[in-house]
């Protein structure tokens, strides 16, 4: 989409992985409900600005404590509830598409929290609708992601389909 002046809009949609949580070993209670760690606290206060940056308007994570802990002070502060993320189908590329299509239908800027674990398959799902050029710069592994580090797809609508035409990385701001 163009704007008046002719400069390309997209709309941003922000991937990352929770941040930094107690460890397994330090946690008694049900794996959904491990919290934070103290760091991670501090990650997820320095996302506050960032998201902020990017217009983000619309917060989706999965049920994981820590993965809504991640969100929590940038959704106070800016008055947004987090929504429960949706699975993509991961087998039929229409109902790719089609979850796809689902989060960025409203055309609002997002972002989505999950575990690091699952970024692999939403970044399976994005890159069939990302060009070649581009599709180079997702995270080949989710290994390589550091706990709240942020992958942003700039995407753009064109007709029924959404195209992915930029990706950039942002790294956490708290040292251990």
């Amino acid at each position: 989409m163009r704007g008046q002046s002719g400069e390309l809009v997209t709309t941003p949609l922000a991937m990352l992985p929770h941040a930094r949580a107690l460890p397994a070993q330090h946690w008694e209670g049900d794996e959904d409900t491990r919290p934070l760690s103290r760091t991670g606290v501090r990650e997820a206060l320095e996302l506050v600005d960032l998201l902020s940056a990017y217009g983000i308007r619309r917060a989706m994570a999965t049920s994981s404590a820590r993965t809504r802990q991640t969100l929590g002070p940038w959704a106070a502060i800016a008055g947004v509830s987090i929504d429960t993320l949706p699975s993509p189908d991961g087998v039929d590329s229409s109902a790719d598409e089609a979850f796809v299509r689902a989060l960025l239908a409203d055309g609002e800027p997002r972002v989505l929290c999950t575990p690091r674990t699952m970024l692999p398959g939403l970044f399976d799902v994005f890159r069939q609708f990302t060009p070649s050029g581009v599709r180079m710069n997702f995270p080949l592994d989710a290994r390589e992601l550091s706990a709240s580090e942020m992958v942003i797809l700039h995407t753009l609508p064109e007709g029924n389909r959404v195209r992915v035409i930029d990706i950039e990385r942002h790294a956490p701001r708290v040292a251990d």
